[in-house]
Parts: structure tokens; C-alpha cells; sequence
């Protein structure tokens, strides 16, 4: 039998984020800017809308992909300047039936319109699952 650790288990490590209210949809949404070494210098988003069931802080593969985009902006001349925004929506955590594409839609309306008004040049929409249906609605 061995003991050595599935090779398929994600590296969890503790991460830095700026949180965000997003007014005047719901008090309980908000948006995190996941943070790495050259974020203040990003003026792009790359927005990630998960699936059913899920919500900021549940995708274990936006750690590896936040140190990719880190690792890429710190390269001169290349102009991959971008970070990573989860947003808490009111059906995140949820399952089926508590929230609607329609509301999902209005609440990632909200925050591309924050972003804007922030100064991001570029906004990004990516999604897992049933997320990446919002950005259609």
C-alpha cells in the first residue's frame, strides 16, 4: 500500500484579496480581487463565474492560474496585465432553484459596471458550469 499523496490533489495555499461591495444590487454582494505581486500595475479583469453550488473561493485552479498571470505581467513588452475577480453573487453557495440566470445576470452587470468606473480597460467573462451561461443571459 503507499503513502504517498494522490498526485491529482490541488496545492491550497493562503492567497491575498481586496474586497469590493458592489452597490446598489444586494448588500450581500461584493466582488474579491484576488491579489499577486504586480496587481496594482493590472488594468485588465478577468471576471470567473462558477457553477451551480458555487461561489468565490471554490475553484482550485485559479490559484494556479492568478501565478501564471502574475509570472506573465512581470514580463516587459508583452501587455498581459490582468487579475483575477470573483464576484458573490446572490445564488452564490446555492443550489438549484434559490436564484435565477436573470439575477445572476444583473449582479455581474453591476460589477462589470464597477469595473469600469474603477479604470479597468478590459473585462474578461469566464466561466465553469452552469456560470458560463450567465454571461450569455
Amino acid at each position: 500500500m503507499s503513502t504517498s499523496e494522490p498526485t491529482h490533489t490541488p496545492r491550497l495555499r493562503p492567497f491575498s484579496v481586496h474586497v469590493h461591495p458592489i452597490p446598489p444590487t444586494e448588500p450581500k454582494t461584493c466582488a474579491y480581487e484576488r491579489r499577486h505581486s504586480n496587481s496594482a500595475k493590472c488594468k485588465n479583469a478577468l471576471v470567473f463565474i462558477g457553477g451551480l453550488g458555487t461561489g468565490p473561493h471554490t475553484t482550485h485552479y485559479l490559484g494556479p492560474l492568478n501565478e501564471a498571470l502574475e509570472s506573465a505581467s512581470l514580463k516587459e513588452g508583452n501587455g498581459v496585465h490582468y487579475s483575477i475577480w470573483e464576484l458573490r453573487m446572490r445564488s452564490s453557495y446555492t443550489g438549484f432553484g434559490y436564484g435565477s440566470l436573470k439575477e445572476d445576470a444583473e449582479d455581474l452587470k453591476e460589477l462589470v459596471q464597477y469595473l469600469k468606473e474603477i479604470g479597468m480597460e478590459k473585462v474578461v467573462l469566464m466561466g465553469s458550469s452552469t456560470g458560463e451561461s450567465v454571461p450569455l443571459r
